[in-house]
């Protein structure tokens, strides 16, 4: 069979953060498998049809490459879609569930290169099986996360994060406390000064702006909120809080972000903010 009449493929392929993608868990890879595995079933696969994704497998409507995938497959553009095993697909059971029934609505088939599944009850109690043994796994993980960070807690060290709060630097590699940092504390105390002047807070922001001063992530252009967000944080008072933010999922809007009541807070001793 020539490549023009072979049926076509789509494959998938994931990871959770970038950090994976570096250390080895490669979309590459996992992309180099599934077109070996294609080949030998007999599948083309176009680079139009190659969904390349880094987003944490615990979601489903919330991944735009899968979104475009999934809406590819009910066009019937594909005959099956390829993935290398079933936790780059997803690591819940009812999500695995519910793009092997949209595959074969469609009339395709959903294959894994390091498994293989038959078709019957016996092919769909086994998917849902090692579904289910992936859930469980992410939430063993999640579970050793939680119980690392609340130790942190406990010997009074502040949630390391992706950076320190925006003045300070960390004091050491182990991020258990905050130094000023000479580079951007100048910045802190220009907000705070021109706030207690009586300038707007808009005002704060554009004349950070205009004067060319990056904003605590790195951009150009500061905005009124995060002007509220510095001069309202407790941290700049040297009251330091970890836990004052909840983030909840909620259907078809992804993740919000709430700030949790003065009880839920844990407060951390005295000098981890200077």
């Amino acid at each position: 069979m020539t490549a023009p009449d072979r049926p076509r493929a789509a494959i998938y392929v994931r990871v959770s953060t970038t950090t994976q993608e570096v250390e080895g868990t490669s979309l590459a890879s996992q992309e180099e498998h599934c077109r070996n595995y294609a080949i030998e079933q007999g599948y083309q696969v176009g680079e139009e049809h190659t969904y390349r994704e880094v987003h944490t497998g615990a979601e489903l409507w919330e991944r735009p490459k899968l979104t475009q995938l999934r809406e590819s497959i009910r066009r019937r553009e594909i005959g099956a879609l390829i993935v290398y095993a079933v936790d780059r697909l997803s690591r819940k059971q009812a999500h695995i569930a519910i793009l092997a029934e949209e595959c074969e609505r469609a009339g395709g088939r959903l294959l894994f290169v390091t498994e293989e599944f038959e078709h019957g009850p016996v092919g769909e109690f086994i998917r849902s099986a090692k579904a289910f043994a992936a859930e469980l796994e992410r939430e063993k993980i999640k579970e050793r996360t939680q119980r690392g960070l609340h130790e942190r807690l406990k010997a009074g060290k502040p949630f390391p994060g992706s950076r320190p709060l925006y003045g300070y630097r960390w004091r050491d590699e182990a991020k258990s406390g905050l130094l000023i940092d000479e580079g951007t504390a100048p910045v802190v105390r220009r907000i705070f000064a021109e706030v207690l002047a009586g300038r707007s807070l808009r005002s704060v922001a554009t004349g950070l702006t205009a004067d060319h001063i990056p904003t605590p992530t790195g951009q150009e252009g500061w905005k009124q909120s995060t002007i509220h967000n510095i001069v309202q944080h407790p941290g700049y008072a040297g009251k330091a809080e970890a836990l004052r933010y909840a983030t909840a999922k909620v259907p078809g809007q992804g993740k919000r972000v709430s700030r949790r009541d003065a009880e839920a807070r844990v407060a951390l001793p005295d000098g981890v903010i200077p």
